[in-house]
């Protein structure tokens, strides 16, 4: 579960240093909680992946890749550290997309 928050965490210091800028920023920490509770918790399997999709608006096959990518990692995460595992990976990707942009 550490390697996935790590990576996680690493995935969002790159999106966020060469990442699209954004005048909004997502709460790093509340909307990854609500996220993995709804997506995760209470839609499982496809329709949670489908509404975590469609839920951030994808407009390029490059924002669906990233998001698969972002599926993928919180998936791998929370089977080895359930529910928390996931969120923590959230949380540490949304935070660190946020350091990657103060750094710019």
């Amino acid at each position: 579960m550490l390697a996935e928050i790590a990576i996680a965490g690493a995935f969002g210091l790159v999106k966020g240093l060469y990442g699209p800028k954004r005048a909004k920023l997502h709460s790093s920490f509340a909307g990854a909680v609500v996220e993995e509770v709804l997506f995760r918790g209470l839609l499982r399997g496809p329709a949670g992946l489908a509404g975590f999709v469609a839920s951030h608006r994808p407009r390029s096959v490059g924002r669906v890749a990233d998001l698969a990518a972002g599926a993928a990692l919180y998936g791998s995460a929370m089977k080895r550290g359930g529910l928390f595992g996931a969120i923590c990976a959230h949380v540490a990707h949304n935070a660190f997309i946020g350091v990657g942009r103060s750094l710019r």
